[in-house]
C-alpha cells in the first residue's frame, strides 16, 4: 500500500527517524510529532482541510 500519510510520534528522535525512513521505503509519506502536544497541533489543521493522515503510530 503506497501514497498513505503516516503520523509517527515518539519522543526519541532515532525511533522517529528510523520509522520515517521505512514508512518512506515504502513510498508513503511520513509525518513526525516529538509529543502527543505536537500531534494535535498537525492533525487540527488536517482535520479541518479534509486532509487527514492515513494512520497514526503512537509511543
Amino acid at each position: 500500500m503506497a501514497n498513505l500519510r503516516i503520523l509517527v510520534v515518539d519522543d526519541i528522535y532515532t525511533n522517529r527517524y528510523l520509522l520515517s525512513e521505512l514508512i518512506k521505503l515504502t513510498g508513503n509519506e511520513a509525518v513526525l510529532a516529538e509529543n502527543g502536544e505536537e500531534a494535535i497541533k498537525i492533525l487540527t489543521p488536517l482535520k479541518r482541510s479534509r486532509r487527514r493522515s492515513s494512520t497514526s503510530l503512537f509511543d
